[in-house]
């Protein structure tokens, strides 16, 4: 597949996107080379304000029936930056969307933005799993990314995000090996490295650890903070 974006410092941008603006050649190299910077940086807050979606619709539907039974919920939803329209448009369509916890908890966790349009398509033709494990329910969100990304703009490989997807289904399992004690779980994880080292052909190498960026850490209060049956929005 012919690749039709460009990456600059991880983040996609159009092809050509800025080259094409009129204002594009008045603009000396330096001046373009900043434009480019902070362009990218704007593309990454807006995809990120759009991942975060589905988490703050969770998080609105704990206080919604309360609220609404004190008469206050609009006047709650207005103290916020954006207009109360936005939360209602995002309420009713998760509503819609009548997706069990599990695969509400796992999209948030993947960062997969369920409650854009585009998925649409994908949530109709694709029934949720009846077993709801973490294998199933990732099973689902893989079959509905696959089946959207077709719908989707093209973008380039995102090296720095397919990490963060990996570090996390790691630690994931690290944990969950906490009871084998620290020894095993270090034999573990040098077999795991050894392993995808022997899978990818990379060569024997020295690895020194390296600090975890803070972005790669789900926000605290999850999984755990996340309702695990479904609230009523009425």
């Amino acid at each position: 597949m012919k690749n039709t974006k460009m990456v600059i410092n991880s983040t996609v941008v159009p092809q050509d996107f800025l080259e094409r603006q009129a204002f594009w050649k008045e603009l000396t190299q330096s001046e373009q080379k900043t434009v480019k910077t902070v362009t990218e940086t704007v593309y990454e807050k807006i995809e990120m304000s759009q991942r975060l979606r589905l988490e703050v619709v969770v998080e609105l539907q704990k206080v919604r029936p309360l609220l609404e039974s004190k008469g206050v919920w609009v006047r709650y939803l207005q103290t916020f930056a954006q207009h109360a329209r936005s939360s209602y448009r995002w309420l009713a369509r998760a509503e819609q969307l009548k997706l069990p916890a599990p695969v509400i908890e796992g999209a948030i966790a993947r960062g997969v933005d369920l409650i854009h349009k585009s998925y649409a398509p994908a949530l109709e033709a694709v029934p949720p799993p009846k077993q709801l494990g973490a294998k199933a329910v990732d099973s689902y969100l893989d079959e509905i990314i696959e089946f959207q990304a077709p719908r989707r703009r093209k973008r380039a490989p995102d090296g720095e995000k397919a990490m963060v997807v990996a570090w996390r289904a790691v630690i994931k399992e690290w944990t969950a090996l906490e009871a084998l004690g620290a020894r095993q779980r270090a034999s573990w994880a040098v077999r795991l490295i050894g392993r995808l080292m022997g899978e990818m052909g990379l060569p024997a190498q020295k690895i020194e650890a390296e600090a975890v960026p803070e972005a790669f850490r789900p926000k605290p209060g999850y999984p755990k903070g996340r309702p695990r049956k479904r609230h009523s929005t009425c």
